[in-house]
This record gives C-alpha cells, sequence and structure tokens, in this order.
C-alpha cells in the first residue's frame, strides 16, 4: 500500500517519445502536475516541449485527445542571432483528481528544434488515500 499522500518525481535530459515513465504505486487519485521545461534554444522560432501524458506516445498536436495531463512549452523569438536558455513551467490541477490505479504508465514526452537538448521535470502529487474500485 502506497503513502496516504505522495509526491512522485519525474526527470528527463534526452529528447522523444517516454523520456521518462513511472508507475503508479496505488489506486488513488492524481491531485496536480507542476511541469517544468527548458532548452538553450539559438534560432528564431526554435522550440522546447514537454509532455505528460498516460499514452506512450505524445498527442500534444492531437485533436480530442484522451491521454494528455500536462503540456508546456518554451520558444525563442529573435531579429538576431545568439543563444539563450528558455524556461517553461505550469501548475497544473485536478481538482478534486483524476481517478488512477496501481499499475498505470504515466509518461514524459519531450521535444526539442533541431538538436536541442531538453530538460524536462514534473512533480505529480497523488492521494492514496481513498480506495476506487476497477474499471469494468
Amino acid at each position: 500500500m502506497a503513502k496516504e499522500n505522495a509526491v512522485i518525481g519525474m526527470y528527463s535530459a534526452t529528447t522523444g517519445d517516454a523520456a521518462a515513465t513511472i508507475d503508479v504505486p496505488d489506486d488513488g487519485l492524481l491531485l496536480g502536475c507542476f511541469l517544468h521545461v527548458e532548452g538553450t534554444l539559438n534560432a528564431d522560432a526554435e522550440e522546447c516541449e514537454a509532455s505528460v501524458e498516460f499514452g506512450s506516445v505524445n498527442t500534444r498536436t492531437t485533436n480530442d485527445t484522451r491521454s494528455l495531463l500536462a503540456f508546456v512549452q518554451a520558444k525563442m523569438g529573435l531579429l538576431t542571432s545568439g543563444a539563450g536558455s528558455n524556461v517553461g513551467s505550469q501548475w497544473f490541477s485536478y481538482g478534486d483528481g483524476i481517478v488512477v490505479f496501481g499499475g498505470e504508465r504515466i509518461y514524459l514526452h519531450t521535444a526539442g528544434a533541431g538538436s536541442t537538448l531538453v530538460n524536462a521535470r514534473a512533480l505529480l502529487v497523488f492521494s492514496f488515500a481513498q480506495f476506487k474500485a476497477r474499471r469494468r
């Protein structure tokens, strides 16, 4: 049995789908997610993105997605050349919570323009205090 309340961290320094994963330790509720992305961008319109999803492949550019939990993006806008570290962070609150089940996998996806190195972090806040019936 997992602790009543827990914060589980995810981190990735690579770019791509399923850059990091966690397995939900027990039945409960996902109450919120803090998602942070950073990248060194050096050209106009370069960007770095991160998303947290139930799916193993990102759906952030898909309409009517059902697996997306959180998404952040940082983008460079330049009139001249130069490099800069760009960050994007956001707290996502899920109200009364999203029902999760022990063993479900949650993925952190990242993407960057060209060879941009993307660092992403997510903190997932859970409550495992209430038993939830399994989906049928």
